[in-house]
């Protein structure tokens, strides 16, 4: 629509019906300034904001039959341009919302990093005092002037070199896991490998928690394809779950009996295993489950029964997409009173791999 438009056109946009003009005095009432010599009819047709316009030589006319195929044709374009502009912004808020779903999950996997922090400074706190004690030791030893002979310096510094190692790789292991891997390309992996290192980064904050945790045999399972780190979050948000859920079984029954045979220790399994097409990671508790009427809704966005600070509602939503984005799904089996066991089944990579799996070289 030009930003001052004839008066035909503003009519046609105004009452919706298409404004004929007919030989020079109608185009000279309706456009004014309009110097086209060679037109004979001229028409505009409501269009979306604007009019369609068309128009013939001198000499012819538009007829009413010639009035009504061009609506018809104005009413196409517009409703092929009205689903260009649906599709267009389809488009967009799906952009928008893959978007908010990876910073969601960078912020979410942020959050697990933070709840992680005790007992990460626990981890850590291990390899630091054997540091300490292996280097006061050896200080110890010059100043006493006691013997040390040559090769038990060389123990003590490889002693403090393994410990140095450990803490340098749980370090390692957090900034990796924190990386961004939105851009990365999909590659085959064992599920051993996020198994493994959501272990390491919550299995201190487990223990703090009181809570063992039964670690499977997988064997040798067929690789998946995907983003590891991406299905590390899974695991450690499915680990936090059941943590919470034990949290607060342990807080509903309160303190128990040392010794007593019926005494309820927290405890969260393990399993993998696979059929050979796919590949099957389960996760239970006995936290006393979910009750019936909620247990739909568990992976809903922002839906949540924990208390206000605990949570989000958004890790098992996140977790589901993110099983989806590797072309798996998540399902849960709930038992009221005892406990709740997720399982994710992927599916398995059973073409020939090239390249190392895991960071490893295939078995010949």
């Amino acid at each position: 629509v030009e930003e001052c438009p004839p008066a035909a056109v503003r009519r046609a946009v105004e009452t919706g019906e298409p404004v004929l003009r007919l030989g020079p005095t109608d185009l000279a009432a309706w456009d004014a300034g309009l110097d086209d010599p060679g037109a004979g009819s001229v028409v505009d047709i409501p269009f979306g904001p604007g009019t369609l316009g068309a128009r013939v030589a001198v000499g012819r006319q538009f007829s009413a039959d010639d009035l009504a195929l061009l609506q018809r044709f104005a009413q196409a374009l517009a409703e092929a341009h009205r689903r260009l502009e649906d599709i267009r912004l389809r488009q967009t808020a799906e952009a928008e919302l893959a978007e908010q779903r990876l910073r969601a999950m960078q912020a979410d996997r942020l959050q697990a990093l933070g709840e992680m922090a005790t007992g990460v400074a626990h981890e850590l706190n291990q390899p630091l005092n054997g540091i300490r004690a292996f280097a006061e030791g050896m200080l110890l030893s010059f100043q006493q002037r006691w013997p040390l002979s040559e090769a038990d310096q060389q123990e003590t510094l490889r002693d403090i070199i393994t410990q140095v190692d450990r803490a340098t790789a749980i370090i390692d292991h957090m900034r990796v896991f924190a990386r961004d891997e939105s851009s990365a390309t999909a590659r085959p992996f064992r599920l051993t490998q996020p198994l493994e290192g959501a272990l390491r980064l919550m299995g201190a904050q487990l223990r703090v928690h009181g809570i063992s945790v039964d670690r499977p045999d997988p064997g040798h399972l067929p690789p998946v394809e995907g983003w590891p780190n991406q299905l590390e979050q899974v695991i450690i948000n499915l680990l936090t779950n059941s943590r919470d859920a034990l949290d607060d079984r342990r807080q509903a029954i309160g303190p128990q009996p040392h010794g007593a045979a019926d005494r309820w220790q927290p405890r969260i399994a393990l399993a993998l295993t696979s059929d050979g097409t796919s590949v099957h990671l389960a996760v239970t508790d006995n936290g006393g489950g979910i009750a019936d009427a909620i247990v739909h809704r568990v992976f809903e966005p922002f839906f949540t029964t924990k208390a206000i600070g605990r949570g989000t509602g958004i890790g098992l939503a996140l977790t589901r997409a993110l099983v989806e984005r590797h072309r798996g799904h998540i399902a849960i089996d709930n038992h009221p009173g005892q406990g709740v066991t997720f399982t994710v089944t992927l599916p398995a990579v059973t073409a020939p791999v090239e390249g190392p799996v895991n960071g490893q070289a295939e078995p010949a």
